[in-house]
């Protein structure tokens, strides 16, 4: 999983005490789309965004897999934040549940039992106010409450790994994945 925020020092509610707006945790839908497409070009470089389709087609194949994190605004729902995954049988990210869907390749497999965590991001304008501490925390809660899953894996650039071993994963080295240039940690929390 890549991250698009600065690593937080403690949790906070789902009211941001910055801006007083109240946040909330839901799944995306294909409605989503673009708003997730927006985030991600403005959370990372080129070469480490998800492409549309990518995000279409998690979006409709494994939607409860995937969750936001919104404000509302003059009766408009912004999203501030997202966290999108698939399912892999492998224990940890690899470059084939990343890869784009074909005909031939379905990159999520709904009998695995890893979370495969491919993009978590926040907003640049609102990071370091606690979102993803609040989306992370929701996400991990609620996948384990669903039950049907032994852990969660994703990538991080290594000066992220912190941020997520504070929320139990274990790092288990450099991975394999060469998306976006590569030098990615594992990062797994079992369950």
């Amino acid at each position: 999983m890549r991250m698009g925020f600065p690593d937080p020092k403690r949790t906070r509610s789902a009211t941001d005490k910055f801006t007083k707006e109240r946040t909330y945790v839901r799944n995306l839908t294909l409605l989503d789309l673009e708003a997730c497409v927006a985030l991600e070009e403005a959370a990372f470089i080129t070469s480490e965004r998800c492409p549309r389709e990518t995000f279409s087609y998690r979006l409709k194949v494994c939607p409860e897999l995937c969750f936001g994190i919104f404000t509302i605004r003059r009766n408009k729902e912004y999203l501030l934040g997202h966290a999108i995954a698939t399912k892999t049988l492998s224990p940890s990210v690899t470059e084939s549940s990343m890869a784009v869907a074909t005909p031939r390749h379905s990159p999520h497999n709904p009998a695995g039992p890893t979370i495969a965590l491919h993009s978590f991001a926040i907003q640049p304008t609102h990071q370091g106010r606690y979102l993803g501490t609040t989306l992370l925390q929701e996400y991990i809660r609620r996948m384990i409450m669903g039950g049907c899953v032994q852990r969660i894996a994703l990538i991080a650039r290594d000066r992220l790994a912190g941020f997520y071993e504070r929320f139990g994963f274990r790092c288990r080295g450099v991975s394999s994945v060469k998306f976006g240039g590569g030098e990615w940690m594992d990062l797994v929390l079992d369950f």
